[in-house]
């Protein structure tokens, strides 16, 4: 019954916004302790262990992305390699999903989101609007494409995330789920479930990619887009950026060696990774909480 009550409590505070999400949040802190459901120390330890601390430091890691324009240099540089001369949708196309899923394997699909969307829209922005257009029919083509990349960058997004541990919640509580009630299993690690994840994600990327295809992409839609955009305009863009900065170069550095540690930690029976150093007392979070700090302290 207290419980119920605790649930309810958050539950109306949550829809009813009565105070900040974050607040609600931390509620259980009080209120378990209050009702006799858990200890503070219990309820504390679930707030800060090593699943949390893979969230809070990719989102840091994203926060760092977004703030020095990563995520768009990336976008205009892959994109500009797929776009073509003239422009082909479907490669254009594969360039901008496969550039937002390969983002959100390594960071939360929410911040993917987030960033790559003013990137599609931007080029999206290039294109005629109502009576702009040369002709109806370029502009039905120019409406339609338009679609294709909105809802394309939505859904690489989150199959992207099923990737890797780090790129969506559901996969962070399983494996706090799958630690909790099977301890005496093997843990999952972030390789392992690379293992399992990646090549699922490959195969709904591809029917992701020839489904948009085939809706929104005609023989007309390169004639209608070639128009407004061709790898000269991106390219131009990306002129704008100017060259990579130091602060620039140091958060990929960071970025590709946690991309490398997070793989190489745990491998096989055979071949243990790098945390057999510790004697397996270092986990995924550990590593994803070292590189923004690192990245705090190159900063100041």
């Amino acid at each position: 019954r207290n419980m119920l009550g605790a649930l309810a409590w958050v539950f109306i505070w949550w829809l009813t916004d009565a105070v900040p999400l974050g607040v609600a949040s931390m509620a259980p802190l009080f209120l378990f302790p209050a009702f006799g459901i858990s200890s503070s120390d219990a309820v504390a330890k679930a707030y800060m262990d090593d699943v949390i601390s893979l969230v809070l430091g990719s989102f840091i890691l994203a926060l760092a992305i977004e703030h020095y324009n990563i995520h768009r240099r990336l976008a205009l540089n892959i994109t500009s390699l797929f776009c073509g001369d003239p422009v082909r949708p479907p490669l254009l196309l594969l360039g901008i999903c496969g550039t937002t899923m390969f983002i959100s394997m390594w960071i939360h699909n929410t911040p993917c989101t987030v960033m790559m969307m003013p990137v599609a829209t931007g080029i999206l922005q290039r294109f005629p609007r109502g009576q702009a257009a040369s002709s109806s029919a370029d502009a039905h083509e120019v409406r339609r494409f338009s679609k294709a990349v909105v809802l394309g960058v939505m859904y690489a997004s989150t199959i992207g995330g099923m990737s890797t541990l780090t790129g969506t919640g559901a996969n962070i509580i399983l494996v706090g789920m799958w630690s909790t009630y099977f301890p005496e299993q093997r843990p999952i690690t972030f390789s392992s479930w690379m293992s399992f994840g990646f090549p699922v994600a490959l195969v709904l990327f591809a029917a992701l990619w020839v489904t948009l295809c085939l809706m929104y992409c005609s023989s007309n839609t390169g004639r209608a887009l070639s128009a407004y955009l061709d790898r000269t305009h991106l390219r131009r863009e990306l002129s704008l950026l100017g060259p990579m900065a130091f602060a620039e170069k140091m958060v990929l550095a960071i970025f590709g060696g946690l991309i490398v540690l997070w793989m190489t930690r745990s491998l096989t029976n055979d071949i243990p990774g790098w945390g057999v150093l510790f004697h397996g007392k270092v986990g995924d979070g550990t590593v994803t909480v070292r590189a923004p700090m690192h990245d705090t302290a190159r900063s100041f």
